[in-house]
């Protein structure tokens, strides 16, 4: 965090208690020559890890693997340029260290590496650089059978708010490294973790989890057919919200990476019926009876925002796959349908579900339409949303039009939301 957002947003216990900003004299040297010192950095690690010196004759003063990691993530801080030969050469030094032995020895160290790789790598633009997925599967089982881990900074057995700050880094580790797997990963990963995902067996939230954090979707049409239909039929074995909701982040993701390359159309009426039945429309539940619940050891594999996430992945599906007709239709008669949830009279559980779904389509479909008109994408223009197709706005003003009046401030908001989006695509409908 900056010094402008550090106010409104406190560092956490476990960020304070690694202090990565107490290098001293850092910024004097950055100021002088930032090029000579991001160089040393990148000599001088790598022999502090290959000597396993981790902090140095003592903590203070030290110039082991701490002091360097600090030293790199003040260095990404302060936003000094990188060049992309660093930015490999850095990629490749803190993706090895944290899938190593010596890595999970410090938890600081490993926070801080874990760190600074995100920042390094979250562009998505390092060419050349390829990482293999299995060290890191590896090291994130390692963190599932909770394997007890000394840190010589604390010099005491890591408690469980460090093991959650790590553990939650981790993932995020996951989710921009899977973009630099290579080609045959996504063949690997499918003989790995699809026949462990057993019908009601102990360790299928598990497995699902990791299939769905660990899977590329970027990898061309071939390599999705290797588990698109499988994962379809499997996520029938369990109707807990969490695994659903995983799914569908799986699947929405597939859709905004594919548009062109995989059609989705005959799986789209299935993903229809099954997010109806996920949303409490006071009918009842049709999964009652057949829900199992997803194990808490295994919920920070599945993300912080997977209990409430099904109902913005089915908007960014939806938002992803607009160009295709199987989804407009089935969108049509989805409003048709649910169009009386939104009157204002109607409250209830429902309405928090309705209203992140059409917040979330606002928002993606915003997101999708601007990349589309700032020419970012790379598929063909028939594929493409044009500015004079209305279709959104004529299946969902119906319903903002209720929905901007109700009782939940939650569902104006989300109105409002989708409103904004539309207005800024097709001002003349919308006003």
């Amino acid at each position: 965090r900056n010094n402008a957002t550090r106010s409104a947003c406190p560092m956490t216990p476990f960020e304070l208690k690694i202090d990565r900003n107490v290098v001293p004299g850092c910024e004097e040297a950055f100021s002088k020559d930032a090029s000579a010192t991001l160089n040393a950095i990148i000599r001088l690690l790598p022999e502090a890890i290959a000597n396993h010196d981790i902090v140095g004759a003592d903590y203070t003063g030290s110039r082991g693997v701490l002091y360097y990691l600090k030293l790199l993530s003040k260095f990404l801080e302060l936003r000094y340029p990188i060049p992309y030969d660093g930015k490999r050469v850095l990629a490749r030094m803190l993706y090895g260290f944290i899938t190593s032995d010596l890595g999970l020895t410090n938890l600081a160290c490993f926070y801080l590496a874990s760190h600074n790789l995100i920042k390094i790598i979250k562009k998505k633009d390092i060419k050349g650089l390829v990482l293999p997925w299995h060290p890191l599967y590896r090291t994130v089982l390692r963190f599932v059978s909770d394997c007890v881990m000394q840190t010589r900074v604390t010099a005491t057995t890591a408690d469980p708010e460090i093991l959650k700050h790590t553990k939650i880094t981790l993932i995020r580790v996951v989710r921009k490294a899977r973009f630099y797997f290579d080609e045959t990963s996504t063949k690997e990963i499918v003989k790995e973790l699809i026949p462990k995902l057993e019908p009601y067996g102990k360790d299928y939230c598990k497995y699902q989890a990791l299939l769905c954090e660990f899977l590329p979707v970027k990898h061309g049409k071939e390599s999705i057919d290797l588990w698109l239909s499988q994962t379809m039929t499997i996520s029938r074995w369990n109707n807990n919200t969490v695994s659903v909701s995983l799914w569908f982040r799986l699947w929405s993701r597939l859709a905004k990476h594919n548009i062109g390359i995989v059609d989705l159309s005959p799986h789209l009426p299935d993903l229809f019926t099954r997010y109806l039945q996920g949303i409490t429309l006071g009918s009842g539940n049709p999964n009652k009876g057949s829900e199992h619940g997803f194990p808490g050891r295994f919920m920070w594999l599945a993300g912080q925002h997977a209990k409430e996430g099904l109902h913005a992945y089915m908007g960014k599906l939806i938002a992803y796959t607009l160009h295709l007709k199987q989804c407009r239709d089935l969108l049509s008669n989805f409003f048709q349908i649910t169009e009386t949830y939104f009157h204002p009279s109607n409250t209830g559980r429902h309405l928090s579900a309705l209203s992140t779904l059409i917040s979330g389509l606002g928002a993606y479909y915003g997101a999708r339409f601007g990349r589309e008109y700032r020419e970012e994408v790379k598929y063909s223009k028939k594929d493409m949303l044009e500015r004079k197709d209305k279709f959104v706005v004529d299946v969902t003003l119906p319903i903002l039009k209720s929905a901007i009046y109700s009782k939940s401030q939650r569902m104006v908001m989300a109105a409002q939301t989708l409103l904004r989006n539309l207005a800024s695509i097709h001002p003349h409908q919308i006003l």
